[in-house]
């Protein structure tokens, strides 16, 4: 069930969460596309990305982003170039993932 702040009316018809069918680890997100992930919890991807939002804290993009970024700081601190950690960890390019590593960390992944 979701939490308290749906009124009773409401939540008698939510049977569960979508979201509790969804795999949402690390491993598993790169898989999850905003299309395919809301055909699995049989909403619409609207409606997903606002119960993501609502249980994780985050819209998934971020989440998708904070998960990258987590990934990417042991190969930088165990000496790999940004260039190739940028590819491991499924950002487009060296620079999308070094502007990213700036903004969410506060220095690039260089230093």
């Amino acid at each position: 069930m979701l939490s308290g702040s749906l009124s009773a009316s409401h939540s008698a018809f939510m049977i569960q969460n979508p979201l509790e069918t969804l795999d949402l680890s690390e491993s598993s997100w790169e898989i999850l596309a905003g299309v395919s992930a809301s055909s699995v919890a049989n909403v619409s991807k609207f409606h997903l990305a606002h119960l993501f939002r609502q249980t994780v804290g985050l819209p998934p993009h971020a989440y998708q982003n904070q998960v990258r970024l987590s990934q990417a700081r042991k190969p930088l601190a165990q000496g790999f170039t940004a260039s190739y950690v940028a590819n491991e960890v499924f950002f487009f390019d060296q620079t999308h993932f070094t502007n990213q590593f700036k903004r969410h960390v506060g220095v690039t992944p260089g230093t």
